[in-house]
Formats: structure tokens, C-alpha cells, sequence
């Protein structure tokens, strides 16, 4: 095995437990497993994360990590709220397109998470991540005074239920309409918030 320094074999043993929960979830994502699909030892993965809980921490950690990387690549500022809106959805669709593992792991995670109370915590952040990460982004690409006073936390979130439940039909169903149903479901509330100014 080469040589990898700490932050490399991390991001190795992260990478590995993405797809071992996406393959298998997190009940079956043991320490062993996740070193196993890392081609690594146990002790190598111990020597990285504490435990496994630090470890499937880390996983959906990155999975928003993911997320916000995918959308703040398309948001430019003073782009304008309706046209950053449009380009976070499109964000978010691709990267469930070109990467549907991290959408799966993050649901997987997130259900996961809720169901145990130590975890729970986990789902909120990683919501809360998203949610404000995207808020940020769509007040950095207000073009006027009127897109600034808009309600950039209800904008986020609608663009994320909307993708989350386009997601599920996407890596359930496998169809060719993910795309259109984030664009149309977004621009429709996005219509609905015009007409309300």
C-alpha cells in the first residue's frame, strides 16, 4: 500500500464509507467493512477516526460538503435572486445526477440519524448547513434592495425540499425528468413569490 499522509487516508476512509452506506446503509457500514473497501486495516481507520461514530460523521459531513460545493460553483454575485435560485436548483440536480451515491448516503444518513437520539443532532446540522449555506449564497446574488428584503431562508428551503423529493423519484424511478421537475417545481415558486410582491 502507498504511502498516504493523514489527510489523504481520511478522505480515503470517507470516501469508502459513502459507499458502503450507499450500497449496504448505515446499519451494515462497520469499521471493517469501510477499511475493507478502503483496502486498508482496521488499525489504519482507527488511527484516523476514533470510532465509528466519528467516522459516519464525517461522511455526512461530507455529503453537504458535496452539496454546497456543487451549487456554489454556479452562484456569482449580483447575479440576480431569480437567476441564482434557478442555478442553486440546477446545482443540486446535477450533482444527484452525476453523483446520486451522496444524495442517497445523505438521506440514508439523515434517517439514520433521527432514529437514534445521540444522532439526531446530526440530521438538524446538516440541514442547517444547507439551508444556511444556500441562504448565503442567494443574498450574496441579490442584484437590488427588493431581492434583498426577500425571504431567503424560504427560497432555500423549498429549493431543497424540491430537490430532495425530485431526488428519491430520481434513484428510485431512474427517469430521464429530474431536472425538469427541479426547474419546474422552483420557478413555479419563484412565480408564486413574484406575484406576492
Amino acid at each position: 500500500m502507498a504511502y498516504l499522509s493523514l489527510v489523504e487516508r481520511r478522505r480515503e476512509f470517507i470516501n469508502a464509507g459513502i459507499r458502503v452506506v450507499a450500497r449496504e446503509g448505515v446499519a451494515r457500514a462497520t469499521t471493517r467493512r469501510i477499511a475493507e473497501e478502503a483496502d486498508a486495516s482496521t488499525a489504519s481507520l482507527h488511527y484516523c477516526f476514533a470510532n465509528k461514530a466519528e467516522l459516519l460523521e464525517a461522511v455526512f459531513d461530507t455529503t453537504v460538503s458535496e452539496a454546497m460545493s456543487a451549487i456554489r460553483r454556479r452562484i456569482r454575485p449580483d447575479m440576480g435572486l431569480v437567476t441564482a435560485a434557478l442555478e442553486m436548483a440546477r446545482g443540486y440536480a446535477r450533482l444527484v445526477r452525476q453523483q446520486p451515491d451522496i444524495q442517497l448516503v445523505f438521506t440514508e444518513m439523515n434517517f439514520w440519524a433521527l432514529r437514534h437520539p445521540h444522532a439526531r443532532h446530526l440530521a438538524s446540522r446538516a440541514y442547517r448547513r444547507c439551508v444556511d449555506g444556500s441562504v448565503q449564497l442567494l443574498r450574496e446574488a441579490c442584484a437590488s434592495a427588493e431581492e434583498s428584503a426577500a425571504d431567503h431562508e424560504g427560497i432555500a428551503r423549498q429549493i431543497i425540499a424540491t430537490v430532495d423529493g425530485a431526488a428519491l423519484q430520481f434513484i428510485s424511478l431512474g427517469d430521464d425528468v429530474l431536472e425538469e421537475i427541479v426547474e419546474h417545481g422552483v420557478a413555479d415558486m419563484l412565480d408564486r413569490l413574484n406575484d406576492r410582491c
